[in-house]
């Protein structure tokens, strides 16, 4: 199965899901079934742009988290450096 077919696989049972959802709530009962679809794409689009919104934000978190991880490496480097320089050569530490 290629990534097209699995897409649209989820695609379907999200889609799915989400009708049913639509179907058991008492609050949308008098939808017309054209009604209910439109709802449904509605949801569905909603959903996907709160994933890809939701990543992007991880996505920076974890760019952000790298280069605090990095910077925090270049200070520690740089404070061990200066404690080696400031040493005498008869200092185990």
């Amino acid at each position: 199965m290629n990534d097209r077919q699995l897409r649209n696989l989820q695609k379907n049972r999200h889609m799915a899901d989400i009708t049913r959802m639509i179907l058991s709530n008492p609050l949308f009962k008098n939808l017309t079934e054209r009604d209910q679809k439109k709802l449904a794409r509605l949801i569905y689009k909603a959903e996907t742009i709160e994933l890809y919104a939701r990543e992007r934000d991880v996505y920076r978190l974890n760019q952000s988290f790298d280069q605090i991880v990095n910077a925090v490496g270049l200070v520690l480097g740089d404070m061990l450096e200066d404690e080696e320089d400031g040493r005498e050569e008869g200092e185990p530490f």
